[in-house]
């Protein structure tokens, strides 16, 4: 009966540090994509080819924002 029971013990412990070291692979994974996602996005923010765009209000179209304080598209 004792080596039942431990058995079932060990079986059970192993399923969850089985299931923990699952979890943790995939959060991992998912912390990585977003800090390269960040990552992207900053350096995408300082090239000036990119335009925000912003949704009007009145009818919900995204139109390009306010320009950029160091575009000078007029000189």
């Amino acid at each position: 009966m004792l080596l039942k029971v431990l058995t079932f013990v060990v079986i059970i412990g192993a399923i969850i540090y089985g299931v923990r070291a699952i979890r943790r692979n995939i959060n991992d994974y998912f912390s990585d994509a977003d800090k390269d996602k960040l990552k992207r996005d900053r350096q995408d923010r300082k090239r000036s080819d990119i335009v925000d765009l912003t949704r009007d209000p009145k009818d919900g179209v995204f139109r390009p924002g306010d320009n950029k304080k160091d575009d000078n598209k007029d000189a």
